[in-house]
């Protein structure tokens, strides 16, 4: 048993208790749908004491993919680690994809696939794949 803690996407912030199989399933099932390989290049800044930080950890280790972790997120930094690091894959927040767009050194499109925790992921620039899980690590 671990306790996760969700940002509170659907509702207030909140511990939760998850065992190694939901945890695991709840991967082994993002990756499936996200089309995760082992030639993914996740960018890693999502807090890991949070869930879905923990979880992208965990997918990244599943798939056998390359994790990059930046310990806090400023949209400069992290476009440069996706221009060095080839990054193919960005679990995060709109918040943080409009950050990156609207950065001074965006290069218009941020990378081949983001995963966002709401429905108002910004799709058109984020990359050609962008997908929505809001509140599907909360229970």
């Amino acid at each position: 048993m671990r306790m996760a803690f969700t940002s509170g996407t659907t509702g207030n912030p909140k511990g939760v208790i998850h065992s190694h199989n939901t945890t695991l399933s709840t991967c082994r099932t993002l990756n499936v749908d996200m089309r995760v390989t082992e030639d993914e290049v996740f960018l890693v800044y999502l807090p890991l004491g949070l869930n879905w930080g923990y979880l992208t950890l965990v997918q990244t280790i599943m798939a056998g993919a390359c994790a990059v972790l930046l310990d806090q997120f400023s949209a400069g930094a992290a476009l440069d680690l996706i221009q060095r690091e080839r990054i193919t894959y960005i679990p995060t927040a709109p918040a943080s994809i409009i950050a990156m767009l609207n950065h001074p050194t965006s290069p218009g499109s941020i990378c081949r696939r983001s995963a966002s925790s709401s429905p108002a992921a910004p799709r058109a620039r984020s990359g050609p794949s962008a997908s929505s899980g809001r509140g599907c690590t909360a229970t």
